[in-house]
């Protein structure tokens, strides 16, 4: 990797493949699972609901599926995968908003220590750190069920574009043909 100003590294147009797959595994295993704000996906009229999201992902997981020519029995298998993710990051989740008002209350009241702050930051933060693990569990899982040449060919899938736009080895950095 290329070092550019100050050290820091710049990434190039020639990845290592394995650089290029762990992004693009890493959101398969989440399917927007872990997004947490509404926010994010709101349409003119406002936030839009979870059935929204959901049919989202799972046209972008269709996309995926055709583009990699999965079998039915990696497709069950890669969609087990993602329904215990998405189950595990719900409960997460859930979890943590409690722990965050937790904080927030703590906080705010006037006979709270520093001490009993930072140790509800630490439950906190160890929430957070079982969410990162577990997609990273599921990525290695999802990587698992696929062929080599499927894992070549997950390197060409955008799963963040729009329908139709879904593959970006003709485009450079900034979308441009």
């Amino acid at each position: 990797m290329k070092r550019g100003l100050g050290s820091e590294p710049v990434l190039t147009r020639r990845m290592t493949m394995k650089a290029r797959i762990l992004p693009a595994l890493f959101a398969l295993t989440l399917g927007l699972a872990t997004l947490g704000a509404p926010a994010a996906f709101a349409g003119p009229d406002g936030p839009r609901g979870h059935g929204d999201v959901q049919r989202m992902v799972e046209r972008r997981m269709d996309r995926m599926f055709r583009h990699l020519e999965v079998t039915p029995e990696q497709r069950t298998k890669l969609e087990e995968i993602h329904r215990k993710q998405t189950e595990f990051a719900k409960a997460q989740r859930q979890v943590l908003k409690s722990k965050e008002k937790e904080l927030s209350t703590l906080l705010k009241s006037p006979s709270a220590t520093r001490d009993q702050a930072l140790a509800k930051n630490r439950e906190i933060d160890g929430i957070k750190q079982k969410l990162s693990e577990s997609r990273i569990q599921s990525w290695f899982d999802s990587r698992a069920v696929l062929t080599p040449e499927q894992l070549k060919k997950m390197e060409a899938f955008d799963f963040g574009a729009r329908e139709g736009k879904g593959f970006r080895r003709d485009r450079d950095d900034k979308g441009q043909r």
